[in-house]
């Protein structure tokens, strides 16, 4: 007599993750920083150098830096009496999820960060 089993889905997902698991994973080479040096955000894309040389192009009316700086500067953000809406936590998916009592609230956080990063 010949049996043949079958193997369950949950037994092939298990079995691939133990897989991937074993597989050498690649790792973005992280910069280090040197004790003592300047900290500097990952996340920022300009140097300081960078806003000094915008700024003076600013400054002597070159384009397309001065049209940049006006539609910057001209956003509701940018006001000085813009009022930042922190959050407690933030919500993100929450469309997904609908019996959901937290509504999804990572915009706020969008427009905080927004009027930060403005003059």
């Amino acid at each position: 007599m010949h049996v043949t089993r079958q193997i369950s889905r949950r037994t092939i997902l298990k079995a691939t993750g133990v897989a991937a698991g074993a597989a050498p994973i690649a790792t973005a080479a992280t910069p280090s920083v040197a004790a003592g040096g300047p900290f500097a955000h990952p996340g920022l894309l300009h140097t300081g150098a960078d806003l000094a040389r915008m700024a003076a192009k600013v400054k002597a009316g070159a384009s397309p830096y001065t049209a940049g700086y006006a539609k910057l500067t001209a956003n509701r953000h940018s006001q000085s009496d813009w009022t930042a809406r922190p959050q407690t936590t933030v919500y993100r998916g929450a469309e997904l999820r609908p019996r959901s009592t937290w509504p999804q609230n990572y915009g706020i956080l969008y427009n905080d960060i927004h009027a930060e990063a403005s003059p």
